[in-house]
């Protein structure tokens, strides 16, 4: 019952505070449409993201890191039930105003699968609802805010401030690193857990498609590079070929992201890799 409750309980909070944002929030005359349907939802989505790393980064530091296979807790129904009502309520939102395109669906469809799963796991708190949940949601919400800020701003045509810029930064070193560093760590560990097979397989495919969105933000900061920069040059080459190459990036991602820690995992049955500071599992 704690787990409905609570579930319920955040969907109303998302559905009266989109009320509110709908009331009190006027979008730019510029925008019309979709555009505007995506303008209020940035301000839900920067809601969720606020929240969202804020009870996680709570658990997180309260049960001192990571614990990949202890048994659930309210703290970590809360924590789930947060996020997934509100992708329910974004699913439903995005599906009714057409502003999702086929990525953002996909990955919709692999946070709800995997969260509904973890959900409603009585085993492995950190699998179920926990620490390698709130991890995910750390490092999933983790660069959000600076998105959905970026994404506001920019339809309030501020994309020429300084604050704008030092957002998008911010944005992508804190994706980039979160999604290609923390999550690396956290995939591998988690297939060592006890986390159900099908939640692995979910988180997987969020992983791969967090590496997708990653080759999206390095092109993004290589065409903001100087002309003739050997970075940039370098970079632009490097994201060409993978681009004109779509079948043997995707092979390759999906191995690293799934086949290898199947297979250090589940067949030579390697163990967790943490990492330790005193007392606290930092991953």
């Amino acid at each position: 019952m704690d787990r409905l409750t609570s579930l319920l309980g955040f969907f109303a909070f998302y559905v009266f505070f989109a009320i509110i944002n709908y009331t009190v929030n006027i979008p730019p005359k510029s925008l019309s449409g979709k555009r505007k349907w995506d303008f209020y939802g940035q301000h839900i989505s920067l809601l969720h993201a606020v929240s969202a790393v804020l009870i996680s980064a709570y658990i997180y530091i309260t049960e001192r890191g990571v614990h990949y296979n202890e048994a659930t807790n309210i703290m970590h129904i809360i924590s789930i039930s947060n996020s997934l009502s509100y992708f329910i309520y974004d699913t439903i939102y995005a599906e009714l105003f057409q502003i999702h395109d086929l990525s953002m669906r996909i990955h919709h469809v692999c946070v709800l699968g995997g969260g509904s799963i973890m959900y409603l796991s009585d085993v492995g708190g950190s699998t179920a609802a926990s620490n390698i949940y709130v991890v995910v949601m750390l490092i999933a919400e983790g660069s959000n805010p600076f998105l959905m800020m970026r994404n506001i701003m920019r339809a309030k045509s501020l994309k020429e401030t300084k604050m704008y810029m030092a957002i998008e930064v911010c944005f992508a070193l804190s994706f980039v690193y979160l999604r290609a560093v923390v999550f690396t760590f956290v995939l591998y560990n988690a297939w060592v857990s006890v986390m159900p097979f099908a939640a692995k397989i979910i988180l997987s495919v969020t992983y791969s498609v967090g590496l997708f969105w990653i080759f999206i933000i390095l092109n993004n900061i290589a065409n903001k590079l100087p002309e003739y920069s050997y970075v940039r040059n370098f970079t632009v080459k490097m994201l060409t070929m993978i681009s004109k190459n779509p079948i043997p990036t995707g092979l390759m991602i999906f191995i690293w992201a799934v086949i290898v820690p199947y297979f250090l995992t589940q067949m030579l049955h390697l163990g967790f890799l943490n990492i330790h500071t005193d007392n606290f599992v930092v991953l």
